[in-house]
């Protein structure tokens, strides 16, 4: 086959103020792209202020094996909190892809890298001080097995699923703050939106051919004061 290249980028959390002070996220990020197999792993020391984090981790590997190119990302951030609005104690989002020099030219199996999401480490996260808990998409939870079929071409590829558009809940706290059915959307008209689990393929004007990468973002943020960010980013695809 011709040369594979390998593509992955991990942001373990970045956040744009809106009076662009402070702003940060490159060093908290790592991105591949290339035919060499590699590894990256490190942790980094956090970020104080409104949007705060006491350590960052970074994780990418890129490795052939039995004839399959193989990409795993992770990213994740410990103690992480946003003004008074959401907390959690450790968060790691990841990602796995992978393609098999066999399907290559073989119309019955997939032309593009396999992706699923890893299943996310998600520890006591809080909104508005209290627990919450949101619906994965069922592609975050499956199981060993299952994953080893569908990296073998078995089945249709599985396309990323988005948040839920309609909001299902008023919270009573305020009778304004409208989250998702899937809860994995929190608008509050006074803070702004988070979103969980922000599961997506990766744009054209990004990523070329079109959907061929894909991006998950565990958290989301959109808050109107003090700006936009996240934490526990990760993307990745693999192209013959």
């Amino acid at each position: 086959m011709g040369k594979f290249i390998f593509d992955a980028a991990a942001t373990a959390a970045h956040f744009d103020y809106v009076n662009g002070i402070g702003s940060f996220g490159r060093e908290y990020s790592v991105v591949y792209r290339g035919s060499d197999p590699f590894h990256y792993e490190a942790t980094l020391d956090g970020q104080e202020g409104e949007v705060s984090f006491s350590s960052a981790s970074l994780f990418i590997d890129c490795s052939k094996k039995d004839g399959a190119f193989v990409t795993v990302v992770k990213s994740g951030v410990s103690n992480f909190k946003v003004k008074d609005v959401m907390s959690a104690d450790r968060i790691q989002c990841g990602i796995e892809t992978v393609y098999r020099e066999e399907w290559l030219g073989d119309p019955q199996k997939p032309n593009h890298a396999r992706i699923l999401p890893i299943e996310p480490v998600i520890d006591n996260l809080k909104v508005f001080g209290e627990l919450h808990d949101f619906e994965l998409p069922e592609p975050f939870l499956i199981k060993n097995r299952q994953r080893e079929d569908y990296f073998q071409g078995k089945g249709e590829t599985r396309e990323p699923e988005g948040i839920a558009a309609a909001a299902a809940q008023i919270l009573p706290a305020d009778g304004k703050t409208q989250i998702s059915a899937d809860r994995r959307g929190i608008n509050n008209p006074k803070f702004g939106i988070v979103y969980f689990a922000d599961w997506k393929w990766q744009e054209p004007c990004i990523h070329t051919p079109a959907k061929t990468a894909q991006w998950i973002q565990l958290v989301s943020l959109d808050v109107k004061n003090p700006g936009r960010g996240g934490g526990g980013g990760v993307g990745g695809n693999g192209t013959p």
